[in-house]
This record gives C-alpha cells, structure tokens and sequence, in this order.
C-alpha cells in the first residue's frame, strides 16, 4: 500500500513535465509514462476500496468506480482553467491536485491497512479457481486499447487541429 502515494506523485509529475515537450511524438511519449502510473495505480486502488467497505463491499467499490469516472470527467474541465489563461507552461500547477491526493493517500494508509486486516481476519476466502489468463487478457487488452483510442482522441485532437492552424474556436 506504500506504494500507491508513489504512483499517484508519478503521474502528477509527468502531467506537470508535458509542458516541455518539444514535439508530438514527446507529448505522446509523456503521456505514456504518465498512463504508467495511473495503470499501476488504479488496480490497486479497486483492491483496497472493497474490503475498507465493510459488510458494504460492493457500495464501496461502486463509489470509488463512480469517483473514478467523476475526475475523469472533470479533469479536462479544471485543467482547462489552469491551462487555457496561463499557457502549458502552467502544467506544473496541475501538480498540486496530485500533491493533495499524495498527502491524503499517505495519512489514509495506516487505518486503511488497518480496517483491510481486520476484514482479512474476519472473513475466509474461499478457494480460489484457477485463473484463465487468455479471456482474462483478452479482455484487458481490449478494455486497454478502447481507453488510448477514447483518451487519444479526446485529448489529443484539439491538438492536432491547432497543429494545423485551424482557429481554437475549431480546434
């Protein structure tokens, strides 16, 4: 769980660094290593949030599912504000949302870990079946390749028509 506070300060600072991106080609490599550290994060994440719930499992994981997408949505409305009046030269500033989830993260994890062994040591686990890796990969692969097409061309299209010179009222 240590670990999670890393990987959240990881994404913040690639967000903050694309600013210094001198082509497409480095935005799109910057946007990568970023997607490293949401990746890394997120599942982890969904691991924690259903035991923390208690007897309410699923109610808990729904809602860190349901804020998941909530900041998605948000964050290219926030960060426009940041963005659009000072220039990408401002994209350090995104770094203090990161700063705050890293600060929360870190004073959250002693009573999360606590309320997660006190769930492991209350409840059994049944017998795991063994893991079907093809369908399971399959399906990550897929929902991996929806995310880059859905989030490349949401954040990077607008780009590329002001690449082109289009006016920003097209782009």
């Amino acid at each position: 769980r240590s670990s999670a506070p890393r990987r959240v300060l990881w994404s913040a600072l690639s967000l903050a660094v694309l600013c210094v991106a001198s082509s497409y080609g480095s935005l799109l490599l910057g946007v990568a290593v970023m997607g490293l550290g949401v990746g890394a994060f997120h599942p982890h994440g969904a691991q924690v949030a259903s035991p923390i719930g208690g007897r309410w499992r699923t109610t808990s994981l729904s809602i860190y599912i349901v804020m998941g997408t909530a900041g998605l949505a948000l964050a290219p409305l926030l960060g426009t504000r940041v963005l659009v009046p000072a220039g990408l030269g401002s994209t350090p500033l995104l770094l203090i949302p990161g700063a705050i989830a890293v600060v929360l993260l870190i004073r959250a994890s002693r009573p999360i870990d606590k309320m997660i062994s006190n769930y492991h040591r209350h409840h059994t686990e049944a017998p795991a079946e063994p893991v079907r890796w093809l369908p399971v990969g399959a399906l990550g692969l897929l929902i991996t390749i929806r995310s880059w097409v859905e989030s490349g061309v949401i954040s990077f299209l607008p780009l590329l028509y002001a690449a082109r010179g289009e006016a920003p009222e097209v782009a």
